[in-house]
């Protein structure tokens, strides 16, 4: 239990210590919040190709990295897409930095409003399946790369940094904050949008290598079942734990760079006369 929270406390701690000490000013509190979702954003994509393209010489899974609609000049669909035959996963990726009254208060309205990047990425996902999917031609949006007369299911996917909301019931609630975004009626018919899946980073990483030898959409599908299965009240860190025993394979990529770090830590530490 040390390392995860040492490692939570260098993402979180880091946050707060150089929002609140360093950074005076509201124009420049904005640009480094900018900057931290970012940099997040970037390494949940790094963590989503790599997994994929370690298995994908076939293509049977394209990444498209911050796909742009043809139509609307540098407007982003997303923050990564993945196309295949007839399936397309749509991920935003989001860095969740909530405060102790928010994260903490037991009101999940306040948690909520607390929580503006969440609500950004749901609506983003919610306007992205409305564009793509429009049922009036003259409306619909194109994107490189997708074909959307081909695509028979959308899978909209939410990648939070903070672990609450891996908690229970918080994916059935999201979803339903999802599904308030979407218009069916006026959608392709033979779309299927399913559920919202909510990943924090630590289920990416952990999926990572369970996406080497099959395909992501049938990983959620998977998931999905299990999440119907329980009545939809558990979080996808249940579903990879069911995984993981069933499966249990190792992240080399990972791996090696926790080697690497506990080396570097070993030599740091004896250098100073301790743990010799």
């Amino acid at each position: 239990m040390i390392l995860p929270f040492f490692l939570d406390k260098l993402h979180t701690g880091a946050f707060w210590l150089f929002r609140q000490n360093f950074l005076k000013n509201k124009v420049e509190k904005g640009a480094f919040e900018e900057l931290w979702g970012d940099v997040f954003e970037d390494y949940a994509a790094s963590v989503i190709e790599r997994g994929l393209d370690s298995h994908n010489s076939s293509k049977q899974e394209k990444v498209i990295i911050n796909p742009k609609y043809n139509q609307k000049g540098n407007v982003e669909c997303a923050d990564v897409a993945v196309c295949g035959d007839d399936t397309l996963i749509l991920f935003e990726c989001k860095s969740t930095i909530l405060s102790a009254e928010c994260k903490f208060g037991g009101d999940f309205n306040k948690f909520y409003d607390g929580c503006p990047s969440v609500k950004k990425g749901i609506e983003q996902l919610g306007r992205a399946v409305q564009k793509l999917g429009n049922l009036h031609q003259s409306q619909r949006q194109v994107v490189d790369g997708i074909d959307i007369c081909k695509i028979k299911k959308i899978y909209p996917v939410l990648v939070l940094s903070d672990r609450i909301f891996s908690g229970l019931f918080m994916n059935d609630v999201l979803d339903s904050k999802f599904q308030e975004k979407v218009q069916y009626q006026y959608l392709i018919k033979h779309l299927q949008i399913m559920p919202l899946t909510v990943l924090t980073i630590y289920d990416l990483e952990l999926l990572e290598p369970y996406i080497q030898d099959k395909s992501l959409y049938k990983r959620l599908d998977e998931w999905l079942n299990f999440f119907e299965k329980n009545k939809r009240r558990i979080g996808f860190n249940a579903y990879l734990h069911n995984l993981i025993n069933r499966e249990n394979r190792s992240n080399q990529f990972m791996d090696d760079g926790f080697a690497e770090i506990v080396s570097e830590g070993q030599e740091f530490l004896e250098s100073h006369g301790i743990n010799e």
